[in-house]
């Protein structure tokens, strides 16, 4: 019997952009259900535009399957966000109880610090709601470490006054805190168990390694770009780097990941191992590093992407990349729509989109003029700081003019930083004293990005705000060379001209 061939595969541009065109409707859904909550009717849209798409073929079937992506995420999105909403506890009252730390203190820019904790034990309290509950403690003693049990006591009020600007509010509601307590300190009870504890204890032992060898500005730097945060800098170090523009350094974000996920792949393709078999042990290992980073929601989302970018480097079409990554973010969206406000999640799909669009040009223009690794990760860096700019400028209202050159050469140090501080602190048990040759290079490094970072945070409007509207202009640089790349703009000239035509 003969073998008929495989039949082929969407010749038309429509019909191959369709399963990414419906993957974009499903997103635009579930976006719009945390901008406008859908009304009771907005369920009967579902049935209808189904009995669209099973009407007569053609633009029909697009349409109507468009409508139920649409209306399905619209709907999904709004009861989402309401289950996942904060308690709404009365934020009145003494409160006493355990609680845990589960994310790394942050230093209050007018002194003191801001702890998030999760309510595990009540001793007393008007509302029992207060169980299990995030809260903000606003603490003036000295922060205690991820993980430990304290013993919270004060007074229960809301976490936001009645003025408190928007991106305050949906912060709160994203990290589902319900109230806030002030105290003087928070006496330390012990430590949580379990999986969690397990994690902990690994990261807390990979920064000691560090700290072991590195002191100081430098050491939390090195610590901070192998495993997120800025604990240990002083209030003027970080001024000075923030104002740089490399204070993204510091938070583990989708280009730290796939900088990690390339260093290991490299490391297996040279060791001859094939290319599926390397992304299949690269993928665990990414997400084994984003556990052992600084817990949040936002190293979360970027394992999440960073892991889909890496399936998608083992497509061998471009356009399937596309459709993993749109896949990635409609089921991120799904889970927490809320995220859609995450300037974490924001950046990290703007990372690996600049990564996937414009990346390969930047890799092939620096591969010319430094060796092919360099290039590698200095491409990787560049389409991410490229990519990421209008994020920036749409979230924060600043741009740091002094970070177009501080970046060129910090995100490359930056990469070296990362990946010889990890790779120090992961092998010490094994390597002992020649552990500390990595660690010391990766101190070497910070030394260099501290002295980039003072001298450009000197230089007068090195940093400045921004309105929103101006986000557009600062994604021209990535757009001129998407468009340069390939021929891009003279192909795009030759449809506009005949269309006019």
């Amino acid at each position: 019997m003969p073998v008929l061939p495989p039949a082929p595969g969407p010749t038309t541009p429509l019909l191959r952009g369709m399963p990414h065109f419906m993957l974009v409707c499903l997103c635009a859904g579930l976006a719009l259900g945390v901008i406008v909550p859908a009304p009771w009717w907005a369920v009967a849209l579902i049935p209808v535009c189904g009995a669209v798409a099973m009407g007569r073929p053609g633009a029909a079937v697009l349409v109507g399957l468009a409508g139920v992506l649409c209306a399905g995420g619209w709907v999904w999105a709004t009861g989402r966000a309401a289950q996942t909403a904060p308690a709404a506890i009365t934020a009145a009252g003494d409160l006493r109880a355990l609680a845990v730390v589960d994310a790394s203190p942050r230093r209050r820019p007018t002194g003191g610090w801001r702890v998030t904790v999760r309510v595990a034990e009540v001793r007393s309290s008007g509302d029992p709601r207060v169980r299990g509950a995030r809260l903000l403690v606003w603490l003036r003693g000295t922060p205690p470490r991820v993980g430990e049990v304290v013993l919270l006591r004060g007074a229960l009020r809301p976490a936001a006054r009645d003025d408190a600007p928007g991106w305050w509010r949906r912060y709160l509601e994203r990290q589902r805190i319900s109230g806030a307590v002030a105290t003087g300190r928070l006496p330390v009870l012990g430590r949580r168990g379990g999986p969690a504890g397990t994690r902990d204890r690994a990261s807390e032992a990979l920064r000691g390694r560090i700290g072991e060898h590195l002191d100081g500005p430098r050491g939390a730097l090195v610590q901070g770009m192998a495993l997120g945060g800025s604990d240990g800098l002083d209030p003027q170090t970080e001024a000075q780097v923030r104002d740089a523009g490399l204070a993204h350094l510091l938070a583990v974000s989708g280009q730290n990941v796939a900088v990690v996920g390339l260093v290991i792949a490299a490391i297996l393709r040279a060791a001859g191992a094939p290319r599926p078999a390397a992304l299949a042990v690269v993928a665990p290992m990414v997400v084994l590093y984003c556990l052992l980073c600084e817990p949040g929601a936002s190293v979360a989302r970027a394992g999440v992407v960073a892991v889909a970018a890496i399936l998608a480097e083992g497509l061998a079409r471009a356009r399937d990349r596309w459709y993993l990554l749109l896949l990635a973010l409609a089921g991120l969206l799904a889970w927490q729509p809320r995220s859609i406000w995450d300037p974490g999640l924001q950046l990290s799909f703007a990372a690996v989109v600049g990564i996937l669009a414009i990346g390969p040009a930047l890799r092939r223009a620096l591969g010319s003029v430094m060796p092919g690794w360099i290039a590698e990760l200095a491409a990787v860096a560049g389409a991410a700081g490229l990519a990421t700019a209008p994020v920036l400028v749409a979230d924060f209202g600043r741009m740091s003019i002094a970070g177009f050159a501080t970046n060129l050469v910090a995100v490359p140090l930056a990469s070296v930083v990362l990946v010889t501080g990890l790779a120090g602190a992961v092998s010490a048990p094994l390597l002992g004293p020649v552990a500390a040759v990595p660690i010391h290079v990766a101190g070497l490094g910070a030394d260099a990005i501290l002295v980039i970072a003072r001298t450009a945070s000197g230089v007068p409007g090195a940093s400045v705000g921004l309105p929103a509207w101006c986000a557009p202009l600062a994604a021209a640089p990535a757009l001129a060379v998407w468009l340069i790349d390939g021929g891009r703009y003279r192909r795009l000239g030759r449809r506009i001209g005949t269309t006019r035509a």
